[in-house]
């Protein structure tokens, strides 16, 4: 994407606000230190939500608020890596989710080079657990035991040999947004919104749903 956009793209830009303008919108941003400005037709939007109400500062302040109030559940992401030879279960798929009703110290995992097998070496596997969500947010709170039991667990599953070559873990503390009773109120609302503001789209998966595959679908509307 980079290449293809060559020119008409910034990197490792900070936006710091948006705000209407007679030409469409005016975007302020800082970037190598300098603070800069552009004019867009058209803005698409994917920040979280609780960014949101300070880089858009002309929604209604209730809407700002509502926004702002999202439930987010926190996550801890488990990366581990072994030798091929030490699983007995086939990798021949995307991965699995487990039910909450089977009672499992994590939410399920991806067989990551299974999927993209150059992220790891040859000879290698490399896999993604969660851990934590809505119903076990206590799993942030004490690391390290949330990460032991997820993983006794999880080479269980995968009928695993000895311990993990490589393993690391990333906590994200506002990872996925609750879609609560009364959410498709502040749904009509963004909608009045981007109706308000022709060439507005705010999107990410507080609006669209939390799949990749819903992110992309929702901006494609």
């Amino acid at each position: 994407l980079q290449h293809q956009l060559e020119g008409h793209v910034a990197l490792e830009a900070s936006v710091l606000k948006v705000a209407p303008s007679n030409e469409g919108f005016e975007v302020s941003y800082t970037k190598n230190g300098s603070c800069k400005k552009i004019t867009a037709k058209k803005v698409i939007s994917t920040l979280p939500a609780n960014v949101l109400a300070s880089t858009f500062p002309f929604l209604d302040t209730s809407l700002k608020t509502a926004i702002d109030a999202i439930e987010h559940a926190p996550m801890l992401l488990l990366y581990l890596g072994y030798n091929k030879t030490q699983i007995g279960q086939e990798q021949n798929g995307f991965g699995y989710l487990i039910p909450q009703q089977e009672k499992q110290p994590y939410l399920g995992g991806i067989w990551t080079s299974a999927i993209f097998p150059e992220v790891a070496p040859a000879g290698k596997s490399l896999f993604t657990l969660f851990v934590g969500g809505v119903n076990n947010k206590a799993a942030i709170a004490n690391p390290e035991e949330a990460i032991a039991k997820a993983k006794t667990a999880f080479e269980k599953h995968m009928q695993i040999n000895g311990k993990p070559g490589f393993q690391s873990h990333y906590i994200v503390k506002r990872a996925i947004p609750q879609f609560n009773l009364g959410y498709y109120k502040l749904m009509a609302q963004m909608d009045a919104v981007e109706t308000q503001y022709p060439g507005l789209k705010i999107s990410g998966n507080w609006r669209t749903g939390v799949a990749i595959g819903d992110c992309v679908a929702g901006n494609l509307q």
